[in-house]
């Protein structure tokens, strides 16, 4: 399943002077809130989608260090939603 495949994602791209930025919102329901399986899972789909968005576009980025991947969040206990945000900027390879 690619990044784009899973329902519980949004992602909103904006180019940049030298690549884009991607920005995810993942929201599901957990009985048992599980907030260190949902920030794996959103760096995932993050990471993922911007290899994606790169492939899409017919360019290489360089590579996406975890390190600079902003995540942060949240869970909304009257639904059973844990939600997670995170951004992440792809820059073009040189050449």
């Amino acid at each position: 399943m690619t990044a784009d495949g899973d329902k519980n994602a949004k992602f909103d791209i904006k180019d940049t002077a030298n690549g884009f930025t991607i920005d995810v919102s993942y929201s599901r329901y957990q009985f048992v809130p599980e907030a260190d399986a949902l920030l794996v899972a959103c760096r995932s789909i993050a990471t993922t989608r911007a290899y994606e968005e790169a492939k899409r576009r017919g360019k290489e980025i360089q590579p996406i260090n975890e390190q600079t991947l902003r995540v942060s969040t949240g869970r909304n206990i009257l639904n059973g939603r844990t939600s997670c945000r995170a951004f992440v900027e792809a820059v073009w390879k040189e050449g």
